[in-house]
């Protein structure tokens, strides 16, 4: 699905892992496979919606990637990953501190991606869509499965990879190499970060 380097693809890799992992050892590995199934209906869902709204995509120079409780985890998981391979300023945020901000440090250019959940979710739409209407909403209704269900958090990251991947080929944007003459600072060994 990725067109970008190996190392992006850990953190599904991880959470499809420990997700059999701990349905296997609560007997309920029935309902992981159900839910890994969905998963070529989300990616199938997800290429189109990029394809549909690409000329979009491209053009914002700001943009915003918004959930709540399990998924703010996938907010900033795809913020990063657009980052990384568009490699233009995205943000994550928390559902409910961006309804704090959305009517003060919003602009009407500003390109919002929000995994809506619950009816509060919903409310924080309806307010944002007072400021921009460049909203594009991610609920049950794009998914084949019940957001409010952990085995969801799978498919809620793949939209964001799937754009991450269509629009960064069609900028231009080469995933497969680093970009700069220099060292490639997330993978070097000398940095503290990176240190065993």
């Amino acid at each position: 699905m990725e067109l970008v380097p190996p190392e992006t693809k850990g953190y599904t890799t991880a959470l499809l892992a420990w997700i059999v992992a701990i349905h296997y050892a609560a007997g309920t590995e029935v309902e992981a496979k159900e839910a890994i199934e969905t998963l070529h209906k989300t990616i199938e869902k997800s290429e189109n919606w990029v394809m549909q709204n690409l000329r979009d995509l491209i053009r914002y120079d700001r943009m915003r990637v918004v959930g709540s409780n399990l998924h703010y985890i996938s907010s900033k998981e795809g913020a990063l990953k657009m980052q990384e391979t568009i490699r233009r300023p995205l943000s994550a945020k928390e559902m409910e501190e961006f309804s704090h901000i959305a009517d003060l440090a919003l602009e009407d250019t500003d390109c919002i991606l929000m995994i809506v959940r619950t009816k509060k979710d919903r409310q924080v739409v309806d307010l944002v869509k007072q400021v921009t209407d460049r909203i594009y909403v991610f609920d049950s209704s794009f998914f084949p499965i019940d957001l409010r269900e952990d085995l969801s958090i799978l498919n809620a990251i793949i939209p964001f990879q799937m754009a991450a991947a269509i629009v960064a080929q069609r900028i231009g944007n080469d995933t497969s190499r680093y970009p700069y003459d220099i060292e490639n600072i997330s993978h070097s060994e000398q940095y503290a970060f990176r240190t065993k």
